[in-house]
């Protein structure tokens, strides 16, 4: 996972697979808990977590 965030760039963006957005997600809900409350984080970390939530609720399926 993280290998594929380091080698990730703007002209190849990372591509998680439904396991890799289930742990993206997880630690994205740690990270709010952590903090204390969702809008402590940034914005963008909570948009990006929502859209996993949406994404891994569809199921395998799911891009």
């Amino acid at each position: 996972m993280v290998r594929a965030f380091e080698q990730a760039s703007v002209s190849e963006p990372v591509s998680l697979d439904r396991l890799g957005k289930m742990v993206v997600f997880d630690a994205l809900w740690t990270l709010a808990e952590g903090a204390g409350s969702d809008d402590l984080i940034d914005p963008q970390l909570r948009l990006l977590r929502d859209r996993f939530r949406e994404e891994i609720a569809q199921g395998p399926t799911a891009k």
